[in-house]
């Protein structure tokens, strides 16, 4: 009995020297397009060997990772992705490691990758005095994990925030002259583990003019024989495009009307 006891030790020592045990999963990563996140995942067990694992939005299963291409330490307990956001690791990326030890393998849980960035063009504006003008994010597309919105107006070489204008639209009821200039909107993300990042739209540029019509030239008396033709014309300057529309009186009529 005893020899069988000592040999049964024995095998659950040898199995417990080979089984791998995952103390701390990887977990997900958020940060803003262009920088790098790291996975890592820690274990217990004897000669262990990782293999970590990409399957990105488009694609149905896992595959193996190698070093490259931004890609460090493929086959570490951390990997390294140097940049996020662009077509080899981007938003939404799901990534997973396969532990080895001799002839068992486990893998970690799935960890997702979240990518802070905007796509999009804002639109330009050209507005009169008095008119309402309203710039918002709705044209663009925005991932990730947004905490704050900080519209902002050109003033010189640098952006300053226009105060209390943190809403992801910004409205002006009655624009005048003087609000006419280039603006964008800052926007802070949150990200993995602790922190934020910063990244804006691009810029959009705000037209306000007084659309008043200036006429250089008025239009001149003619005359000549019956059946003859004439022909009145008029020069004009304004905002934007001018469009024109003659009117009509004739003797006995009280009022003009459109041509």
């Amino acid at each position: 009995m005893r020899v069988i006891f000592v040999l049964l030790m024995m095998i659950f020592a040898s199995f417990r020297a080979n089984c791998q045990v995952i103390s701390s999963q990887p977990l997900n990563q958020s940060d803003c397009d262009g920088n790098g996140v790291n996975f890592s995942v820690a274990a217990t067990g004897t000669s262990l060997t990782y293999q970590w694992q990409r399957k990105k939005p488009t694609e149905n299963s896992f595959a193996n990772l190698t070093n490259g291409s931004g890609i460090n330490n493929a086959t570490t307990n951390n990997l390294s992705v140097a940049t996020v956001g662009n077509t080899n690791n981007p938003h939404d990326s799901e990534y997973k490691c396969i532990i080895t030890s001799g002839a068992t393998q486990i893998e970690t849980n799935v960890a997702k990758l979240v990518v802070n960035k905007i796509t999009g063009v804002l639109a330009d504006q050209a507005k009169c005095e008095g008119q309402s003008v309203i710039l918002d994010l709705t044209n663009l597309i925005i991932t990730g994990e947004i905490t704050n919105y900080q519209w902002q107006k050109k003033n010189g070489a640098t952006f300053q925030d226009i105060v209390s204008e943190t809403n992801s639209s910004f409205n002006i009821s009655n624009v005048n002259i003087s609000q006419s200039g280039i603006y964008r909107c800052k926007v802070t993300f949150s990200t993995t583990p602790t922190g934020t990042c910063v990244r804006n739209t691009d810029e959009t540029i705000l037209s306000v003019s007084d659309c008043v019509i200036n006429i250089s030239q008025q239009p001149q008396n003619q005359t000549d024989c019956a059946g003859n033709s004439v022909n009145f014309s008029v020069s004009a300057s304004g905002f934007g495009m001018i469009n024109y529309q003659w009117q009509r009186k004739k003797m006995g009529e009280s009022d003009f009307s459109n041509i």
